[in-house]
């Protein structure tokens, strides 16, 4: 990736300044630079195998004066998560057997006597999604009048009305002159 970090002048004057980058908490650039106007530098770096990256921009002058940004980034790991499952109805007196394949790495067994706990939590990770294309938007509306239906069946209170409101808006807002959708 490559990490900018600008430098503004709003005097009139030049100003002498030095300037740093640290990456994850070590300096790797240091100098001391004039800046009439602006400037921008570029650093690039190539992301370590780990949870997330911390960035410091900072200027200093001789008179005391200091400012700079840190920032911090989560590396997500590439690709897609898959989750792969079995979903049995046990009525009565049902045996099931189950076969996992090892190479897939741990299990989760969960075990509800109604559909509607698995179903809230299906609700929930739709609610949760992070992408708003017009799929997913769909999706996450689906799931949240979903989940208002099951939470009124169950005399609970629902508290995402609003996030209904929101997701139908972005969908008018996304929606073309003819009144289709598209990329």
């Amino acid at each position: 990736m490559s990490l900018i970090g600008k430098v503004l002048n709003y005097n009139s004057q030049t100003v002498d300044v030095s300037r740093s980058f640290t990456y994850n908490g070590k300096l790797l650039k240091q100098e001391n630079i004039s800046v009439k106007n602006s400037r921008i530098d570029t650093l690039n770096i190539i992301a370590d195998a780990i949870d997330s990256l911390s960035f410091e921009y900072i200027i200093k002058r001789d008179n005391g004066y200091f400012d700079g940004e840190r920032r911090k980034i989560p590396v997500i790991k590439q690709g897609v998560k898959e989750t792969k499952g079995l979903f049995e109805v046990l009525n009565g007196d049902t045996t099931a057997r189950l076969k996992f394949d090892p190479a897939l790495g741990a299990i989760t067994f969960h075990a509800e006597n109604s559909v509607l706990p698995a179903l809230m939590e299906e609700t929930q990770k739709l609610r949760d999604y992070k992408y708003l294309c017009n799929e997913q938007l769909a999706s996450k509306l689906k799931g949240l009048l979903s989940e208002r239906r099951i939470k009124k069946f169950l005399g609970e209170e629902f508290k995402y009305g609003k996030n209904i409101t929101e997701v139908i808006k972005k969908l008018q807002e996304n929606r073309k002159s003819t009144g289709t959708w598209g990329w």
